[in-house]
């Protein structure tokens, strides 16, 4: 008897059903489990690990007999339309399953390179500054630099006060000139003192100087312990004068970090600035922090400089009050605005605290020697108390000297054409300086002939002593001539003898 087609096509679907239950059987995931002590203490899951894989199937496999015992109702894929199984089963892949599961949101915020990697100046300011930044950024330094504790200052002041740039520049630099206050107060009251003993170890001083010139060692020593006897007395020292210097060191390395911070856009200098020169990076576009700094010098130069005594003459000091001021203004001019106001701030400083010097409150409140009055003679020195004045009868008889004058005034009387008059502004401009230059251009005249008789002086000397020398050797080639004589003669009597 043929069996019927039911019971064929009822058997695949067994067979269909059976390949899904190994399929679903399997491990997916590891090739063993591990049992954990609550498992092994729970009296219904207390099995082997496969027992846990065959409880999921047998489960699976009770939802699968339902679907066996009505196998006669199954049917093939082939006998439902295409549509409706489309309709009815969407696909699904990996990848939307994974998806789906993530919870990852199918749209994306779009954004270009160039929209992430714009940096602008604002941007750049707004970075947060933190302990450590600059050296960050490659401004890293020799520990023991001056520039690197410059550094370490600077980026304190900018951090913990929260200033802008420039006030933390001028922080910075206010702080390192109040640390060396009391150095500079030392070195002004050196400086008084040098001043009250100069009376007596000028003449001293000249003195040595002349030893020196003439070559007399012996004279110039005792003259030199002398002049260090009467310092000690004074309480005169030496390397306290020099101590302030220190600040120089500060400068040098604020100058160096400045310009380097210059050359970074990642700081802000670009907008650390305030008032006429918001961008500290360039230099002052009206040359006004320049013009400033110089005349703070100049009146920094006419209170006798760091410690309000001067040691110049008068002379020399014209010429410095000129000179320096002009001298910074060509040094700072192409710097960027940062050193700028680095220079002006350290001289505007320099000149409060030597303007307070002077103040007599002031030297009384840090016990200090008083100033000595400086008394100026017509040529601008200082009169000795050893000189005076004597008055003489004038002689009726005409030296040669004022005869000669006479003539000379005679001749100068005739007319001459008039010089060119120079103009206004270029006069007003240039005639300070034409005085400040003419003292100068008087006192490197003398100096010039001193020097020139001092080498006629030593070229006398060495004529001298070349003289002598040649005249001894001229001495002993008589002496020794005279000798040779008395021999001859005393060997030509034994010759007559015998």
């Amino acid at each position: 008897m043929i069996p019927s087609v039911g019971l064929r096509w009822s058997g695949q679907a067994i067979g269909i059903g059976r390949r899904r239950i190994e399929l679903l059987s399997s491990r997916q995931f590891s090739s063993s489990i591990v049992q954990h002590a609550p498992i092994r203490r729970n009296p219904l899951l207390c099995q082997n690990g496969p027992s846990v894989a065959r409880l999921s199937s047998k489960s699976q496999f009770s939802r699968t007999n339902v679907l066996i015992r009505n196998g006669a109702g199954v049917r093939f894929a082939s006998g439902v339309p295409l549509s409706s199984a489309a309709s009815t089963t969407p696909p699904t892949t990996p990848a939307d399953a994974a998806s789906s599961s993530a919870g990852v949101p199918s749209d994306f915020a779009s954004s270009s390179l160039d929209e992430v990697t714009d940096w602008s100046a604002e941007s750049l300011a707004n970075v947060p500054h933190y302990i450590g930044y600059l050296k960050h950024l490659g401004l890293d330094y020799w520990t023991i630099s001056p520039t690197n504790g410059m550094e370490w200052l600077l980026e304190h002041v900018h951090v913990l006060a929260g200033t802008p740039w420039w006030a933390s520049i001028a922080l910075t630099v206010a702080i390192v000139r109040i640390a060396l206050f009391k150095f500079y107060v030392n070195a002004a009251e050196n400086s008084t003192r040098m001043a009250t003993a100069a009376p007596i170890t000028k003449p001293l001083l000249a003195k040595m100087n002349e030893a020196r010139v003439t070559s007399n060692t012996t004279t110039m020593m005792e003259v030199q312990a002398e002049i260090r006897r009467i310092n000690k007395r004074a309480g005169v020292s030496t390397y306290k004068s020099f101590i302030p210097f220190i600040g120089g060191f500060a400068t040098y390395g604020m100058f160096k970090l400045l310009r380097a911070m210059s050359a970074i856009p990642a700081l802000g200098l670009e907008t650390g600035g305030t008032l006429w020169f918001p961008n500290l990076a360039i230099p002052d576009p009206y040359f006004l922090l320049p013009m400033l700094t110089a005349g703070v010098l100049h009146a920094l130069m006419r209170l006798g400089g760091e410690t309000g005594q001067s040691s110049l003459s008068p002379n020399m000091q014209k010429v410095v009050l000129w000179a320096f001021p002009a001298m910074g203004i060509l040094f700072s001019w192409w710097m960027p605005a940062a050193v700028q106001i680095t220079f002006f701030t350290q001289g505007l400083l320099s000149f409060i605290q030597v303007t307070c010097m002077r103040q007599t409150w002031f030297r009384r409140f840090f016990n200090m020697t008083p100033i000595p009055k400086r008394a100026e003679g017509p040529d601008g020195s200082s009169p000795s108390p050893y000189k005076g004045n004597l008055r003489r009868a004038a002689s009726p008889v005409l030296s040669q000297a004022e005869l000669s004058s006479r003539f000379q005034s005679t001749s100068s009387s005739f007319p001459r054409p008039p010089g060119q008059p120079k103009s206004g502004i270029l006069g007003s401009v240039l005639k300070p300086i034409e005085d400040a230059m003419k003292p100068t251009i008087k006192a490197a005249q003398e100096a010039l002939d001193k020097r020139q008789k001092t080498g006629t002086i030593k070229s006398n000397r060495k004529e001298a002593e070349n003289y002598e020398k040649k005249r001894q050797k001229e001495i002993e080639r008589e002496h020794l001539q005279r000798a040779a004589m008395l021999r001859e003669e005393r060997a030509r009597r034994k010759n007559q003898e015998h």
